[in-house]
C-alpha cells in the first residue's frame, strides 16, 4: 500500500537582519547573533531555506569603526561569521537598505548606535548621486564578507516596505542583476514622515512580473514579487490574545520579552490604510505573532492555502516565539511537501 501523498505548500522563511532602527540600535550579540543561531538551527533541524536582508549600510559604517575600535571589530568578525553560515547551509543572502544610516550617532562607551533622524529614511527621497553611492557600498559589502561560490545577491527587501516608486530602484536592479523582490503586502498602505508605501491597488496574486511599477503586472516584466502574506485574526481571537499579551507586560514575564535590547523607529505621524480591513486585525505573518494561540491559528491557516510568506526580525523574537517557531516548523514538515526555494517555485 503507497504512502499517502502530502500536500504540496510554497513556504517562505524571510528575516530582516537589522539591529533596532531608533534612538537604540541595541547590541548585536543580543539583537542579531543568538536569536539569528536559534533561526538557523531550527532551519537546518528541518531542512527549510530562509531568505536573510541584511541591513548593509549598517555593516559599511561598522567596518569603518574596525580599525580603531576592539569592539566594532568583534562584532564585524561575528557577523561575518554568521552570514558565511547561512550562505554555505544554503540560505540567501540579500541587500536591505535603510539610507538613514547615513545620519547614525555611533556610542563609544555602549557600542550602540542611535538613528534618531528619519530624514533620509525614504530612498526615493535621495538623489541620483546618494542612492548610487548607497547601492555600490551594500553590493561590495555583501561581496566582500561572503566568501562562498553558491552566493547570487539577486534579491532585494526595502527598509520599511518603501519600494515606491520602483522607477528609483529600478536602474539598480538592472545594474547590479537583481530580478526578486519581497517588499509588498498586499492591500496595505502607509504614510508617514519617515516610511511610504501604497500596496492597495496591486495585484491579487502571490506571485507575479513587473516592470516599472510594482503594482502593475506585466508578464514580460524582468523582475518577480512575492507578496508577505497576511493572517486575518477573527474577533474573538483577537480579544483573548490581547488579554493574554497584557497578562505577559503586567508579569513581565522574561520568556515573552524580545531577545534584542534596543528601541525601534518612532514616527507620530503614521497614516495607515488597509482596503480589506472588514472588522478583522490582519497583521503581517510573522514569528513574531507566534505564542500559544496564534501558532496554532497560522497552521489552521496554512492548511488552506499553497502559499504562504513569513517575515520576521531576529532582534524581535521572544524565548516564545522561538519556542512555538520549532513547533511551527516541526508540524509543517510532518503534515506537508514543503519547498521553501523560491528559486524551486514554479
Amino acid at each position: 500500500m503507497s504512502a499517502k501523498k502530502l500536500a504540496e505548500k510554497k513556504v517562505l522563511f524571510t528575516f530582516d537582519y537589522e539591529l533596532f532602527l531608533g534612538v537604540e540600535s541595541g547590541n548585536v550579540p543580543q539583537c542579531l547573533i543568538k536569536s539569528t543561531e536559534r533561526i538557523l538551527d531550527m532551519l537546518k533541524k528541518y531542512s527549510f531555506n530562509g531568505i536573510f536582508f541584511v541591513d548593509t549600510l549598517y555593516l559599511c559604517h561598522l567596518k569603518d569603526l574596525c580599525k580603531t575600535n576592539v569592539a566594532a571589530k568583534k562584532d564585524f568578525d561575528s557577523i561575518a561569521i554568521q552570514l558565511n553560515r547561512m550562505v554555505n547551509e544554503g540560505h540567501d543572502v540579500f541587500m536591505h537598505i535603510h539610507p538613514h544610516w547615513d545620519d547614525a550617532v555611533y556610542n563609544e562607551a555602549l557600542n550602540t548606535w542611535s538613528l534618531r533622524d528619519y530624514s533620509k529614511y525614504l530612498f526615493s527621497s535621495l538623489d541620483n548621486d546618494v542612492q548610487a553611492r548607497l547601492f555600490k557600498m551594500s553590493y561590495d559589502i555583501l561581496n566582500e564578507i561572503i566568501t562562498s561560490s553558491n552566493f547570487k545577491p539577486d534579491g532585494y527587501r526595502a527598509g520599511g516596505w518603501s519600494i515606491q516608486p520602483f522607477t528609483s530602484f529600478k536602474p539598480y536592479f538592472e545594474k547590479y542583476n537583481i530580478r526578486h523582490e519581497f517588499s509588498v503586502i498586499p492591500g496595505k498602505a502607509v504614510e508617514s514622515s519617515g516610511l511610504k508605501f501604497n500596496f492597495i491597488d496591486c495585484p491579487d496574486q502571490n506571485i507575479y512580473q513587473f516592470d516599472s511599477d510594482i503594482c502593475e503586472k506585466n508578464e514580460n516584466g524582468k523582475f518577480t514579487e512575492y507578496a508577505i502574506s497576511i493572517l486575518e485574526i477573527p474577533q474573538w481571537l483577537d480579544y483573548i490574545d490581547n488579554k493574554i499579551s497584557v497578562l505577559f507586560f503586567v508579569l513581565k514575564l522574561k520568556f515573552a520579552w524580545p531577545i534584542g535590547n534596543g528601541k525601534t523607529i518612532q514616527l507620530t505621524d503614521i497614516v495607515s490604510i488597509d482596503k480589506n480591513d472588514k472588522g478583522k486585525r490582519r497583521i503581517v505573518a510573522s514569528f513574531e505573532n507566534f505564542n500559544m494561540l496564534l501558532t496554532f491559528f497560522h497552521l489552521r491557516t496554512v492548511s488552506k492555502t499553497d502559499y504562504w510568506h513569513f517575515i520576521s526580525h531576529p532582534k524581535i523574537l521572544s524565548p516564545m516565539n522561538l519556542f512555538f517557531t520549532n513547533y511551527f516548523l516541526r508540524r509543517l514538515r510532518k503534515k506537508y511537501d514543503v519547498e521553501t526555494n523560491f528559486r524551486k517555485f514554479s
